[in-house]
């Protein structure tokens, strides 16, 4: 239950190498319903499309402002743009 800030020590970029931890341990709810694959294979495509429900929600803040650099590095669009704030 600690922020992704915790997580997100290094550059989505770099995360997303190919090992995918489950964030379980970093947010409220179980994010494996959330993200079903690796986020290797998540950040391939939009996560609006691998998200059932806004991040925002999930976690304590936007993935985006979270991490270190935009996701836009990492996905299509930044995740500001794919999960909004409630």
């Amino acid at each position: 239950h600690e922020p992704l800030a915790s997580v997100c020590h290094e550059p989505l970029a770099s995360v997303c190498h190919g090992l995918c931890q489950p964030l379980a341990s970093v947010c409220h709810e179980p994010l494996a319903r959330v993200c079903h694959e690796p986020l290797a294979r998540v950040c391939h495509e939009p996560l609006a499309r691998v998200c059932h429900e806004p991040l925002a929600r999930v976690c304590h803040e936007p993935l985006a402002s979270v991490c270190h650099e935009p996701l836009a590095r990492v996905c299509h669009e930044p995740l500001a743009s794919v999960c909004h704030e409630p």
